[in-house]
Order: structure tokens, then C-alpha cells, then sequence
């Protein structure tokens, strides 16, 4: 009998690929890395910020740290972060799911864009009596 399930977090529960997108975006034009397109941002999906800002900064002899660059993207994101992003559905199979057994929230994305998702989501998808733990 299955007694937990884990969820993957972004683009399956709430759709932050686009947010994801648009704040490397804004980031890497505004640092001078020229058009920053989906097509592009595609190819680092399911990789994660380290990597995105590594290739930049080493291909374009960039004098910023990988933290920096990071940081700046995050702020970005969690700026534009708003209730609106679960995905349909997500909501009512979640809440299901929720009542009946035990849950884990998965993400590759860094503790402070998952706190932000979490906060959004804890009004939009979950109930009041739930308890979050952050692990690694």
C-alpha cells in the first residue's frame, strides 16, 4: 500500500517555468548576454541557477560572482511570484491527496524561490493545517 507521494514543485503543481524564464532574462540582457530567448532558457530546464549563471559568466568573462548573479535573478523572480501560478488541476488533486496521505515537495530550485512558491501556494493549494519542513 502506497503511505507517501512526492511531488515534484515547479512545472508540475505551479507553473514557474515562465517566471523562471523571464527573470533570467531581465537579468542576463541587463548584464549585456543579448537576446535571451524560451528557445534557449529550454535547454537549462530541469538544471538549475548555479548552472545558468556559470555558463554566462565564464562565456562572457563577466566580472560578477555566480551568488551575485543568483541573487539578482532571485529577486527578480520572487518579485514577480504571485497566487496565480498553480497549474489546472493541481489544486483539487493535491487537497485529495493531502487528506489521505503523506506528502513531500520536491524542487530543484533554491530554498528562497521554494519558500516564495510555498507562501503563494499555502492560500491557493493547501490547507490551514498542514506543517512544512525544509530539508535537503
Amino acid at each position: 500500500m502506497i503511505e507517501a507521494l512526492v511531488f515534484d514543485l515547479d512545472g508540475t503543481l505551479v507553473n514557474s517555468e515562465e517566471l523562471h524564464f523571464m527573470a533570467w532574462k531581465e537579468i542576463l540582457e541587463k548584464h549585456g548576454a543579448g537576446p535571451f530567448t524560451f528557445d534557449l532558457f529550454e535547454t537549462y530546464i530541469g538544471t538549475s541557477n548555479e548552472k545558468v549563471a556559470t555558463d554566462y559568466i565564464s562565456s562572457r568573462n563577466w566580472q560578477i560572482s555566480q551568488t551575485d548573479l543568483i541573487r539578482e535573478k532571485q529577486d527578480v523572480y520572487i518579485g514577480a511570484y504571485s497566487p496565480n501560478q498553480p497549474l489546472p488541476g493541481s489544486q483539487r488533486n493535491f487537497r485529495a491527496v493531502l487528506r489521505r496521505k503523506i506528502l513531500a515537495l520536491a524542487s530543484s530550485s533554491h530554498e528562497k524561490e521554494v519558500r516564495k512558491i510555498l507562501e503563494v501556494m499555502d492560500t491557493e493549494i493547501f490547507s490551514r493545517d498542514h506543517r512544512w519542513r525544509y530539508g535537503q
